[in-house]
């Protein structure tokens, strides 16, 4: 229950802090004909509020991607053996993964054994039909 609400409360703290940077940024600027003009990148489209919600956005995942593994080495003593584009894997998750991936080799398997009696005993009537014998198909 504690380990919930402190997740809120890093999540509550984050969000305050991306949005309150967002709003207190500075524009970027550039000297044209020696005056000072705001020059937004292309992404904003040339809209300070959709530079400053990108800003915001930015600063908010970019946390989340850098305090999750953090957060999380600290209140379980453990952290990530890999960060990707789809998140912070742990131990305990890959050692899961291997388990289910085995149970479906497994199942494939069986699968594979139980089609190929098939084949053969498909394979065995067409060989009696072949040579004219009387044949009772029984699947």
């Amino acid at each position: 229950m504690t380990q919930r609400w402190s997740i809120r409360l890093l999540v509550g703290a984050l969000t305050f802090a991306a949005l309150l940077v967002a709003v207190k940024v500075s524009l970027p600027t550039k000297v044209v004909d020696g005056k000072e003009v705001v020059s937004l990148p292309t992404v904003a489209i040339g809209q300070e509020i959709l530079y400053r919600i990108e800003v915001g956005v930015l600063l908010f995942y970019g946390g989340l991607v850098v305090l999750t593994p953090v957060f999380r080495g600290m209140i379980l003593g453990r952290l990530p053996i890999e960060i990707s584009a789809r998140g912070a894997k742990f131990a305990e998750e890959v050692d899961e993964s291997i388990g289910a991936t085995q149970a479906l080799v497994a199942a494939h398997q069986q699968q594979i054994a139980a089609l190929e009696t098939q084949a053969l005993r498909s394979r065995l009537n067409i060989d009696q039909l072949a040579s004219g014998a009387n044949v009772t198909l029984d699947d």
